[in-house]
């Protein structure tokens, strides 16, 4: 595996913001164990992916691919 840069982590932030949100948000509407249920499967999601990425394209993950 590959060396962390501060695009990964960047790409990181991201998901886990809006896991924070979507938490707060739908918690207050549905109740806690909805809305952290909600993130946490949120974040699983952005991690499975993240993860996915580095392992098919190594050099350089965020590359724009057309």
């Amino acid at each position: 595996m590959r060396k962390l840069n501060r695009r990964d982590w960047l790409a990181l932030s991201a998901p886990a913001v809006a896991s924070i949100l979507v938490v707060y948000l739908y918690g207050h509407q549905r109740g806690w164990a909805a809305g952290i249920t909600s993130g946490v499967l949120m974040f699983a999601f952005a991690i499975w992916i993240w993860r996915r990425q580095i392992i098919k394209y190594p050099d350089d993950t965020w590359k724009a691919r057309f």
